[in-house]
């Protein structure tokens, strides 16, 4: 068991799953509603950025577009692709299925885990879920 010095317990299991940010366009209201941080990888996957968001503009089952404070832009518009674009212009496209090109964390409810099997299909990902996330292929 962990503990701190005078031998309280620490509670680890948050209960939270990593989804990529393209699934916002399946998932329940609340979840966009509630997002406040995201993370995403460059291009050549050499840098992890971290950044705080502005703003979600979900269009149910078919697109979302998230802005961060950083002015970041990542929107997906259906298939397979997620866009993004940093505040500078430079942009590439990433798997919309793949977590570790594009991630946040939400606590998992029967409603969102009906919305990731939506999302799965609508990506087209040849080898579905991985446990309760994604996988890059």
């Amino acid at each position: 068991m962990l503990s701190t010095p005078y031998g309280d317990a620490i509670s680890v299991n948050t209960n939270e799953i990593s989804i990529p940010v393209a699934t916002l366009a399946f998932a329940p209201g609340y979840v966009a509603a509630n997002l406040a941080t995201i993370s995403f990888g460059s291009a050549n996957d050499d840098t992890l950025y971290h950044r705080r968001v502005q703003s979600v503009d979900v269009v149910q089952d078919t697109s979302v577009i998230v802005k961060t404070t950083a002015g970041d832009v990542l929107s997906y518009t259906g298939g397979s692709t997620l866009q993004i674009t940093l505040a500078d212009s430079t942009n590439w496209n990433k798997q919309a299925s793949c977590t570790r090109c594009s991630s946040l964390n939400v606590h998992l409810t029967p409603e969102l885990d009906a919305a990731i099997d939506s999302a799965v299909q609508a990506f087209g990902t040849p080898n579905g879920r991985k446990l309760l996330g994604f996988s890059c292929w």
